[in-house]
């Protein structure tokens, strides 16, 4: 065993009984049993998202089986709001995908304009700190960078890490 790769072989001898012949994890990994979903093109196909407070408070979460799409963020952020109010702002590693769905169907069958939706449109959205080299868009070089003068400092104080 090699120093470089130390972290991971002690890794996978710690994690070596709950591996399968085919090389998947088995049940026994996790007390939370999914083995009646499979997608067998991706290696995970669950999603799992998270909203904090900067102060690291869970204030609620959604489990996405198969898919963490674009749709799904809304979804999460609406699901959530029906518990009480959010922050004014939402920082996402991938924000700039509910941005642009948001801007492109907001007012339609896929988001329809009522009063509990109305504060998508204009929700500051911006890209976790840890994600923002990683995207390439126009968007996501400018007004989705959370430091970006055009976010007004609203993201200085916010530990874009939480959720990471």
């Amino acid at each position: 065993m090699t120093h470089e790769n130390r972290g991971t072989d002690l890794d996978k001898l710690a994690l070596a009984q709950f591996i399968d012949i085919d090389g998947r994890f088995n049940d026994e990994l996790c007390n939370v049993f999914r083995s009646g979903i499979t997608n067998k093109s991706k290696i995970s196909s669950y999603g799992f998202l998270g909203t904090f407070l900067n102060c690291p408070v869970i204030v609620g979460f959604t489990e996405h089986p198969c898919s963490e799409g674009m749709r799904r963020v809304p979804h999460h952020v609406l699901t959530i709001m029906r518990f009480g109010l959010l922050p004014a702002a939402m920082c996402y590693d991938c924000a700039c995908t509910p941005k642009l769905f948001v801007d492109k169907h907001f007012g339609s069958d896929n988001l329809k304009s009522t009063n509990f939706t109305a504060f998508l449109p204009p929700l500051p959205m911006a890209l976790g700190r840890f994600h923002v080299k990683n995207h390439k868009r126009a968007m996501c070089k400018t007004i989705m960078r959370p430091d970006r003068e055009c976010h007004n400092g609203l993201y200085n104080a916010i530990n874009t890490q939480v959720p990471e």
